[in-house]
C-alpha cells in the first residue's frame, strides 16, 4: 500500500496489506531484528485504557469483532462479581472489571507494552511517547532516511486525555489501584508518574 497517497485510516490499520515477523523463518526474523530500525511507541496506561474503550466499545465501528467478542465476556464477569442484574450494555466500569480480572493482557489493545513489544528482549532503537509523536516521528523518519518520501499526517486523539477524569469518577477508587498495580511495568519502565491525571479523583485516597 502506498501509504503517501492513503488517508483513511481504516486502510492502514488493515493488517492484510502487512506481514508480520512470525510469517518469516527464523533465520529471516533473526536478520530483521538484526538490521531493521526497530521502534515503537508508547502512552499513559490509564489513557490507553480509556482510548481503547472508547473506541472499541462506545464508537459507531464497522469492525464488529470488539463488539461480537469481549462484550459479553465483560457483562457476564461484572453479573458474576458485582451486580447479577446488570443490563446488557458495556460501560466503562465493567470494561475495567474484566481488564482487572479476568482479562488482562488477553488482547493487543489493553495488554501491557513488556507483554506485547518485549522492550527487554529486542534491542530497539528508539521508543517514543504517544504525547510527543508530532514532534518524534520527524526524528525517526530522519533517521530511516524516509523524510524526504514521507510527512506525518496531523491527527486527533478524540479528547481522551480531557475525558479520564470524567470516566475514571465512575470506577471505585481500590479498582483502579488494583489496575495500575497490574500495569506497574510499563509505568516503571516508560517512566509515567501515578496518578498522575488522577490526582484529583485520588486525593487523600493514596495517603
Amino acid at each position: 500500500v502506498n501509504l503517501r497517497n492513503v488517508t483513511d485510516w481504516k486502510v492502514i490499520h488493515n493488517r492484510t496489506y502487512y506481514r508480520f515477523l512470525d510469517s518469516y523463518s527464523d533465520e529471516e526474523i533473526k536478520l530483521r531484528l538484526q538490521t531493521y530500525y526497530k521502534f515503537f511507541f508508547v502512552r499513559y496506561p490509564m489513557e490507553r485504557l480509556l482510548s481503547c474503550f472508547r473506541d472499541k466499545f462506545e464508537r459507531e465501528n464497522d469492525d464488529k469483532y470488539y463488539e461480537q467478542t469481549f462484550s459479553k465476556r465483560i457483562v457476564d464477569s461484572f453479573r458474576r462479581s458485582i451486580d447479577p442484574k446488570s443490563d446488557n450494555s458495556v460501560t466503562f466500569e465493567k470494561f475495567v472489571h474484566y481488564i482487572s480480572t479476568v482479562g488482562f493482557n488477553e488482547d493487543d489493545h489493553w495488554a501491557t507494552y513488556d507483554f506485547i513489544c518485549q522492550p527487554c528482549v529486542i534491542l530497539y532503537d528508539f521508543i517514543g511517547r504517544f504525547e510527543d509523536m508530532s514532534e518524534e516521528i520527524p526524528y525517526i523518519l530522519r533517521q530511516t532516511g524516509m523524510d524526504k518520501a514521507a510527512t506525518f499526517p496531523s491527527f486527533h486523539t478524540h479528547n481522551t486525555k480531557s475525558k479520564i477524569l470524567e470516566y475514571y469518577a465512575t470506577i471505585p477508587k481500590v479498582k483502579i489501584v488494583q489496575l495500575v498495580k497490574l500495569y506497574e511495568r510499563d509505568y516503571e519502565m516508560f517512566h509515567y508518574r501515578f496518578p498522575g491525571p488522577l490526582a484529583q479523583y485520588l486525593e487523600g485516597f493514596l495517603n
